[in-house]
């Protein structure tokens, strides 16, 4: 085995989605990531940035498209409650939510369903109405359900906010689906000026998942 320290970035990405991201279903579930022992498919640098975003940003709804096992919200529920955001509310959406059943979140409402129904968006809006809101996508990752998410779930985000485009990795290291979310996004920016790439901030630490995926709203 060639020794950790001569790896190359792609090295340690490719460990990483299957030893540790993805470990539970790869064959190595001791290495499985976790936050407070929930199941979190997340890279750990990413989830610094999300705290970072949350600190400077004060969101009062964070909506997540694509909930899995719910680590993400329990890991997001946890740091608006040391930020004393305890009024702050998240909005999960997700066609399985057999998964997240047992999740104790007084602030979490769940949507059950494809995100891109359009009695479901609307069920999304109305808990974003009048609210700062910031969403991240973490769904179907193929480039065309990735840019509907974006016409759409775009609209609800505050200017100052985010809409966090997940797993533009995919595109990077060729893992299916290609073209893929970071496709989704060089598209969108086209024509949708209020929003700006925002990776010299929050790409600052090099090794992401979601390259080209920080969407600041400035207008």
């Amino acid at each position: 085995m060639q020794k950790i320290l001569d790896w190359k970035i792609r090295d340690w990405l490719e460990y990483h989605q299957k030893r540790v991201h993805q470990g539970s279903l790869n064959g190595s579930p001791e290495l499985q990531q976790t936050w407070m022992g929930r199941v979190m498919w997340k890279n750990p640098l990413d989830c610094w940035v999300y705290q970072e975003i949350l600190h400077d940003t004060r969101p009062e709804v964070i909506v997540e498209l694509g909930v899995a096992h719910g680590g993400t919200l329990l890991y997001l529920s946890n740091l608006l409650d040391i930020m004393g955001l305890a009024k702050s509310q998240l909005v999960g959406v997700d066609i399985d939510l057999s998964r997240v059943q047992d999740l104790q979140i007084p602030r979490l409402h769940l949507i059950g369903g494809n995100c891109l129904d359009p009695s479901n968006f609307q069920k999304v809006a109305g808990l974003c109405n009048g609210r700062r809101t910031m969403v991240i996508a973490d769904c179907d990752h193929s480039k065309d359900h990735v840019f509907e998410e974006l016409r759409h779930y775009s609209q609800l985000v505050s200017v100052g906010d985010y809409y966090i485009v997940e797993d533009g990795i995919c595109d990077v290291m060729n893992w299916k689906p290609v073209p893929g979310p970071r496709a989704a996004v060089e598209q969108f920016l086209k024509t949708h000026d209020q929003f700006v790439d925002d990776a010299a901030l929050r790409e600052k630490y090099l090794i992401t998942y979601n390259p080209k995926g920080y969407l600041k709203r400035v207008r």
